[in-house]
């Protein structure tokens, strides 16, 4: 009986101390919802997104209303408030039906007239920085958009600070893109990206940057290309003119050439020829592209390499992390004794593979042809291998 009673306890007290946890965990959650709602409207906004999320009913109930989810913010997303301002901006209507439905519910977080404001001043002042952001996730995006996108939110910053109802918000988080200025400051490769694309170059930073960052950038510009300036080039008489076309050079073209007025190969410098001529639209969609052209390489023969290493660097990170996962597909359990260097292998041909630069290899056998790539392909014998 003693051990009954005993048991009898032991299961009441367990009992109760889960009971006392669950309201715990009730007050808890109660206190971190008026936590968010003391934030402003943005908290409500939270509050709202939350308790739709956290109940397949509540879920349901949105479905039923709105037909779209609304999203959830998360701090290890980026661009997660944008996202869900933006979806419930863009669902005023179905959102004001909901809160009416469950007004007793979410009785701290309605969202009045002046919420509906603040949110959408909010989303405007946001999204510049959601679009900077997909433009350097973007295909073929280059380190030059950094500055560029930094000089567009710093200007956002700036004009966004006559609001009286953001400006703690502003200067609060001006602070974020001063701490990333600085860092880029600190790397020379910034500022040659801006210089070297061909629509922007040295009148790009004097419209738009201050004298002292001006003369810094610059002058780091030009201790990187000073790396470049003395580079020797491959001699192109040797592989434009063979044995048959080399002549003397006749009185009158000796004549002819002394009265030339252009600059002789190698006297000009082509880091200040470049940046200080005029900016002029690309014909290409990215500026490597634009650097990659056999015209550049003619005007601009050692610049150019600058140019290639230096714009073909990612603007941000996330693709290289890309590779870096594939690759552990590669190096599975049974193949973990693979070095570095095999790895590396098959990961460059992919993404050549992707992005275009291994054509397909065609197959002509017994004179017969499945598919030809060019009318100037030389296709001989009874098999031969072609590309596309």
């Amino acid at each position: 009986e003693a051990n009954d009673v005993t048991a009898a306890n032991a299961l009441h007290d367990q009992l109760r101390a889960t009971t006392d946890q669950k309201s715990h965990d009730r007050r808890k959650k109660r206190h971190d919802t008026t936590g968010w709602r003391s934030i402003g409207s943005m908290g409500k906004l939270h509050n709202i997104a939350v308790f739709i999320h956290n109940s397949t009913v509540h879920n349901d109930a949105w479905d039923d209303i709105a037909g779209k989810a609304l999203g959830l913010d998360n701090i290890t997303r980026w661009n997660s408030w944008f996202r869900l301002l933006d979806a419930a901006i863009s669902q005023e209507g179905p959102l004001s039906i909901f809160l009416n439905q469950y007004h007793k519910e979410l009785e701290g977080d309605i969202l009045t007239h002046d919420d509906w404001q603040v949110l959408k001043l909010t989303h405007e002042f946001l999204q510049p920085f959601h679009q900077a952001t997909l433009e350097q996730q973007m295909e073929w995006a280059s380190i030059d958009q950094v500055l560029e996108n930094m000089d567009i939110l710093f200007l956002q910053f700036k004009n966004a600070k006559g609001n009286t109802r953001m400006v703690h918000s502003i200067h609060m988080g001006w602070w974020v893109p001063s701490k990333h200025d600085e860092e880029s400051d600190r790397n020379p490769i910034y500022a040659p990206a801006l210089l070297l694309h061909p629509e922007k170059r040295r009148r790009y930073l004097d419209r738009h940057w201050a004298e002292e960052w001006r003369r810094t950038a610059i002058a780091g510009a030009r201790q990187h290309w000073a790396k470049y300036k003395d580079r020797p080039l491959p001699s192109e008489s040797a592989t434009r003119l063979n044995d048959n076309e080399r002549r003397e050079v006749t009185p009158y073209e000796r004549i002819k050439q002394s009265m030339s007025v252009l600059d002789e190969p190698g006297n000009e410098d082509e880091f200040e020829k470049l940046i200080n001529s005029p900016p002029r639209p690309m014909t290409t969609s990215t500026p490597l592209k634009w650097w990659c052209r056999e015209e550049q390489r003619i005007e601009y023969p050692r610049l150019h390499q600058l140019a290639i290493d230096v714009l073909s660097v990612p603007a941000m990170s996330d693709d290289p992390e890309r590779v870096i996962s594939c690759a552990r597909r590669t190096t599975s359990w049974d193949r973990a004794r693979l070095s570095a260097h095999t790895v590396e292998k098959p990961q460059c041909l992919s993404n050549w593979a992707k992005n275009g630069l291994i054509r397909k290899v065609y197959v002509a056998v017994d004179d017969e042809v499945m598919e030809v790539a060019s009318d100037n392909d030389d296709i001989s014998g009874p098999s031969s291998l072609y590309y596309e």
